[in-house]
């Protein structure tokens, strides 16, 4: 009994989830050995309840600390930045291999999502699919808008089209 109810991921709702099954009101906070006694939880038909219970919080503490895995990881994602051959612009560096990275998260999320005890965790799944996507986006995005204005800069700089530009142009493209 004592080793069930040490489950790792064991919440206040399991034990209310515990209490309604077995019509009793346990509170996790004022539990002590003799009101584990005094409940009688070490029957076999109790116990077995507990235990069907503690089942379903292991699993779903798995999905939890796969979550704050997979948070902790995304997270800890660095953008590396160097200045380009002329040194007069920076870019991210890696960009291809960040895209793949934040995909591969995006790809996990997905797999959490159709994870069966991951209902009691739904918002913080979806919080992190938000910002996942919204990461994705972004690098996508920029991984473009870098690649065209890498190329295009270098046409921009030759002296004779400098003079062609407007001073507006030439400003920004010495930036």
């Amino acid at each position: 009994m004592l080793r069930t109810l040490r489950t790792k991921g064991l919440a206040p709702r399991h034990w209310k989830m515990v209490g309604q099954r077995l019509g009793l009101a346990i509170d996790p906070g004022h539990v002590t050995m003799y009101r584990l006694i005094q409940l009688g939880l070490y029957d076999d038909e109790k116990l077995k309840t507990i235990k069907q219970v503690c089942e379903v919080a292991t699993k779903e503490y798995a999905v939890q600390q796969a979550l704050e895995g997979l948070d902790k990881e995304m997270r800890s994602a660095e953008f590396d930045f160097e200045f380009t051959q002329d040194g007069t612009t920076i870019i991210v560096k890696k960009l291809p291999e960040l895209i793949v990275m934040f995909e591969e998260y995006f790809l996990r999320i997905g797999v959490l999502k159709t994870n069966p005890n991951v209902k009691n965790l739904i918002d913080r799944l979806l919080e992190i699919e938000r910002i996942i996507k919204n990461v994705l986006e972004l690098v996508n995005e920029w991984a473009e808008f870098q690649k065209n204005f890498v190329y295009l800069h270098g046409i921009f700089v030759l002296e004779e089209i400098q003079k062609a530009l407007p001073e507006e142009t030439r400003i920004f493209l010495q930036v």
